[in-house]
């Protein structure tokens, strides 16, 4: 599994529109090493969709997570990039002037 840093998350559970519950978490996250190609620069966030219960497993966020992705396909065959499971690795400290956000979940 990689390690990134999970900035935060957003819990999902609504009805698609053939009244499927759809139950997650939206996962807002870096990626171990910054952007470096056309204009792009930095640590650019990212996020995707963790399909299940799995917003327990977020135990403190901002933290470092070990993340384990996988693929399936879509209606066209088409691959989609899909978080399987994390685990948490330690803290990290976003603190701006002494002042840390983070939040045991």
């Amino acid at each position: 599994m990689a390690k990134h840093i999970v900035l935060g998350i957003e819990p999902v559970d609504f009805a698609d529109e053939n009244g499927e519950r759809i139950q997650g978490a939206k996962v807002h996250y870096l990626q171990d090493e910054p952007e470096n190609f056309g204009q792009a620069k930095g640590f650019l966030p990212l996020n995707l969709f963790m399909r299940g219960d799995h917003v327990s497993k977020f135990t403190q966020v901002p933290g470092v997570y070990d993340m384990d992705f996988g693929q399936r396909r879509d209606r066209q065959g088409k691959p989609i990039m899909m978080l399987r499971d994390v685990s948490f690795v330690k803290a990290f400290d976003l603190s701006i002037g002494g002042v840390n956000h983070a939040k045991t979940v």
